[in-house]
């Protein structure tokens, strides 16, 4: 098989999404390009996308089975990483790849996090493990531009940008993994000023870094439980005196992923500095969290952009029968599902990025704006804010648990070949199995659907009956066929809806039945108990949050088809949407009839319940 020259320019999909982002309205909230023409920047976000997409398919990828062999070390307590890891990172750093978000005033070339994005989507496309410390370099420097308080930051920042330097999030402990309720690293407040943590952290994703982002509990259970007693710090792994502020306490054996350091970190009276307010810490994690989100959504997206390829190009060589094995319906159909998963997966993650470019822009912007200025950014910051939070859960979960599906497929084409290492289908498979795990499970990033998706149901229900009584009047009237599928997925939608709704207050329908309209919204926030109501929608909050996702992007390809300046880009972007549709449509149908057929089954009485469930929606009011 040929393999490419570039990775970006030989991606038409990946061109159309960065020539058509919104950058006008990204850029016109960053000083140093709002007087630039849009036109201009474009074109040069293209020629460090052509640049990059270079370096990576002729440096990187004929070396990335080598990199995959190559597994860090511990010596004398210090980490001995992957020689081609160090390498390929000092690579891109030299390019300019490692700075593309960084601000001017720090040496970079100050772009959008979307143009960051492409790059990482480009790298997991060559290696996953890669791309994995690219991601986690970009997230440091989100991080550090956002906090304030950080000693040196500007110079940290620069090392950032040159390669030497990482950072690394540090939540897990052995008996805190999604649950970060039952964190124990305690964090204790000097007379000097500053902090000292003592604790344990485990499965730390570039546990060696330099820099440390530390989750730990700043005030005793008793004064504060679970999530409240929580506070964010940064940590670095050495001082000014060069003394080591962490121990790392071992490595971690791992199926895949091998060349990334992934450790355990002992923190022992480690030197800390607070980020934020005291007591903050959960919802500034969760905050961080989204962007790691996002990039293991685009890690995902370019690993089935990777395993598509493979498996096209095998099927159009390998001939069976008296013919391409491409042209056996069978595989054909396997080819046509992964490409058009594969395009709305990318339109989704644009998507996402967008508003989180926006957030992070107004964030920024609100720091240095008048009194009369606020009002304004925070109204639009509240809009990108609720948008991010929305998406976010969506393309982490969907883009990950696809690029399990799409890899596991790609294995299948090949027949025995996919499982070789020749074809290295099989490390992305491997690798691919993490992401759904990774930054938060699938299952997690399903509840949070479910909750968000009922607090809309909840707080506003009579929106919820006009958006109800408005998809059945577009199951009559709407006449394109692609908007009448869109509609069919957006009954399938609310029908989850009403089926969570109705069985969460199947105990309180007889007193609910006397209240008035009016009162309707009340009786619902005060009628009822998730712990003992909300059965059916944790059952099937992952049926319901693959429906969500199949909406929202089927939602984006129709945008994007409108948006599409000339005939022929519009007459392709429908046919990318209606593909999406034939294939979607009727996966949203089968969840729905699934939960249907499930809950005829008995359920059990109290159902468990996360604590973030009943907070803040959920808590009764009197």
């Amino acid at each position: 098989m040929r393999s490419s020259d570039n990775f970006f320019s030989d991606d038409e999909d990946l061109g159309f999404h960065i020539q058509y982002y919104p950058w006008d309205e990204v850029l016109s909230l960053m000083p140093h390009w709002e007087k630039e023409d849009t036109s201009s920047v474009i074109n040069d976000a293209s020629a460090i996308l052509d640049a990059v997409g270079a370096l990576i398919a002729k440096e990187f990828n004929p070396h990335t089975d080598e990199l995959s062999e190559q597994i860090p070390h511990l010596e004398n307590g210090n980490v001995q990483q992957a020689p081609l890891m160090q390498k390929m990172i000092s690579q891109l750093a030299e390019l300019g790849a490692m700075s593309t978000t960084v601000p001017p005033q720090n040496g970079g070339m100050g772009m959008p996090i979307m143009l960051g994005h492409a790059i990482l989507q480009m790298i997991a496309r060559a290696d996953i493990s890669l791309s994995n410390v690219f991601a986690y370099s970009m997230g440091g420097l989100k991080i550090l531009q956002t906090f304030q308080g950080i000693d040196n930051v500007d110079e940290i920042i620069k090392s950032f940008a040159a390669g030497k330097e990482l950072g690394a999030m540090a939540l897990t402990e052995p008996q805190a993994g999604s649950d970060l309720s039952q964190i124990r690293t305690r964090a204790t407040k000097m007379p000097e000023g500053h902090w000292n943590l003592r604790g344990q952290k485990i499965w730390i994703t570039c546990g060696h870094a330099e820099h440390h982002f530390v989750l730990a509990r700043s005030r005793p259970e008793k004064e504060a439980e679970g999530l409240q007693g929580l506070s964010l710090f940064y940590v670095p792994a050495f001082l000014k005196d060069g003394t080591r502020n962490i121990e790392i306490g071992g490595l971690e054996k791992k199926i895949g992923h091998h060349p990334v350091v992934t450790a355990s970190i002992n923190y022992n009276d480690s030197v800390a500095t607070l980020l934020g307010k005291e007591g903050e810490g959960f919802s500034l994690m969760l905050h961080l969290m989204n962007h790691a989100r996002v990039a293991t959504a685009s890690m995902a997206l370019g690993g089935c952009e990777r395993v598509l390829r493979i498996a096209s190009s095998y099927a159009k060589e390998r001939v069976t029968m008296g013919q391409p094995i491409a042209e056996h319906p069978m595989i054909a159909e396997y080819l046509d599902d992964m490409e058009i998963t594969t395009q709305g997966l990318r339109a989704l993650v644009f998507e996402c990025l967008f508003h989180e470019d926006m957030e992070f822009c107004l964030r920024l912007k609100l720091k240095d704006a008048s009194e009369e200025e606020k009002t304004s950014i925070n109204k639009q910051l509240k809009h990108h804010y609720w948008q991010a939070r929305l998406l976010t859960p969506l393309v982490k979960y969907f883009a990950s648990e696809e690029f399990v599906r799409l890899s596991r497929m790609s294995i299948q084409i090949l027949g025995g070949v996919g499982y070789m290492k020749e074809y290295s289908v099989g490390r992305f498979h491997t690798d691919s199995l993490l992401l759904p795990i990774y930054e938060g499970t699938s299952q997690i990033q399903s509840l949070m659907v479910l909750k968000d998706r009922l607090k809309f149901v909840f707080r506003a229900p009579s929106k919820f009956v006009q958006e109800m009584a408005k998809v059945q009047y577009g199951l009559l009237s709407e006449m394109d066929p692609l908007q009448r599928k869109l509609v069919r997925m957006r009954h399938i939608y609310t029908q989850f809806l009403q089926a969570f709704i109705l069985d969460a207050l199947s105990d309180q329908m007889k007193s609910l039945a006397s209240s008035s309209f009016r009162t309707l919204s009340t009786a619902w926030k005060t009628g009822w108990d998730p712990k003992k109501s909300l059965h059916l929608g944790l059952k099937h909050a992952e049926r319901f949050t693959k429906v969500v996702s199949y909406l929202s992007t089927a939602e984006i390809l129709l945008k994007r088809a409108e948006q599409a300046q000339t005939n022929e880009e519009k007459e392709h972007r429908r046919y990318v949407a209606e593909r999406f549709l034939n294939i979607y449509e009727v996966r949203s149908r089968n969840a729905l009839e699934e939960m249907k057929s499930d809950s005829k089954n008995s359920k059990t009485s109290r159902p468990i319940v996360p604590k973030f469930f009943s907070q803040p929606l959920f808590r009764k009011t009197t």
